[in-house]
């Protein structure tokens, strides 16, 4: 997965954004890599929640036919303003194509939202294209990772729920 910083929610910079998105599309069809993860980002105050999932839909819909002509599809991670697993959720089914999907950090929905593994991979697995995968603790002040297997982040669960789809991709 070709990890952009792009970020696609605030309709202000959504047109230089999406030139950037169709960029790194093309890079990574250049180097053989199938993905590449986007954040949806900060949206701006006077941009409601409901209103930032359309203005993000819509951009994943604006570079469906780049993705198709590339061959590379595009992952929102769930991270910063999008750590929510209903907010990813309400996204992609919006887009509803093959082309978008989801890179999902388990981690940040736990840390910042309160969701379990298995409720916040139940919502997001029919999208799930890429994982990042990391331990760590829920302390909120700081960011503390640690080796898989000695923080409070459930790995062991998320591998089997993985398992269950048959997930083949890259952790």
């Amino acid at each position: 997965c070709l990890a952009t910083g792009v970020c696609l929610t605030d309709p202000e910079k959504q047109a230089e954004e999406l030139v950037s998105a169709r960029k790194a599309m093309e890079l990574a069809k250049d180097i053989g890599c199938p993905l590449i993860r986007v954040f949806g980002g900060a949206y701006p105050d006077k941009v409601s929640r409901s209103e930032a999932i359309t203005h993000l839909a819509r951009a994943f819909r604006d570079l469906i036919p780049d993705a198709e002509r590339t061959g590379v599809q595009i992952c929102l991670e769930t991270h910063d303003h999008w750590c929510h697993p209903e907010h990813v959720s309400e996204v992609l089914a919006l887009v509803d194509h093959p082309t978008a999907g989801v890179n999902w950090d388990f981690q940040h929905p736990l840390r910042t939202c309160g969701w379990n593994v298995e409720d916040s991979f139940r919502l997001l697995s029919p999208w799930i294209l890429h994982v990042h995968f990391h331990d760590g603790t829920l302390e909120q002040s700081r960011l503390e990772m640690l080796p898989a297997g000695e923080g409070v982040y459930e790995v062991e669960k998320a591998v089997k729920l993985l398992q269950s789809i048959r997930y083949k991709g890259y952790l």
